[in-house]
C-alpha cells in the first residue's frame, strides 16, 4: 500500500504533444456582409418603450374585456381603445420592479393605488 501511495505521488506527468496544447476555436462564422445588406440600413433606430396600460373596458354587447395595452399617455390608450368601441372603465400604468422580491418578474402588476398619483 506504502508502495502505491510513494509511486502514484512521485510519478511524472505524461508530456502531452504541442499540438493537444491548441483550445478548441469556435467554430463561428459571422458574415459581416449583412452590415451593407438594404435590410439592414433601412432600419428604422430604437428610441424607448412605450408605457403598458392594464385596462378594464365594455364592448358595445356589455361584455367586460381585461388585458394590456401600449400607448403614449393614459389618454392614449383611452382614444385608442375606445375608438376600438369600447368603454374604459379601468386604465392603470403597469410598472417595472417589485415592492414584493418573491413575485416573478415575468409577471407584470399595474399600479398600486397607493403608488397612482393623486390628482
Amino acid at each position: 500500500m506504502i508502495f502505491v501511495t510513494f509511486s502514484v505521488l512521485t510519478a511524472k506527468p505524461k508530456e502531452a504533444p504541442p499540438e493537444e496544447f491548441v483550445f478548441n476555436k469556435a467554430k463561428v462564422n459571422i458574415d459581416f456582409k449583412v452590415l451593407d445588406s438594404a435590410q439592414f440600413k433601412n432600419l428604422e433606430p430604437f428610441l424607448e418603450l412605450k408605457p403598458e396600460f392594464y385596462y378594464e373596458a365594455r364592448a358595445r354587447n356589455g361584455k367586460v374585456i381585461q388585458g394590456k395595452i401600449s400607448a403614449d399617455s393614459p389618454d392614449a390608450a383611452n382614444k385608442i381603445l375606445s375608438d376600438s368601441g369600447l368603454t374604459v372603465t379601468k386604465l392603470t400604468e403597469v410598472t417595472g420592479g417589485r415592492d414584493n422580491p418573491f413575485i416573478p418578474y415575468n409577471q407584470n402588476i399595474p399600479k398600486s393605488p397607493a403608488k397612482q398619483k393623486k390628482k
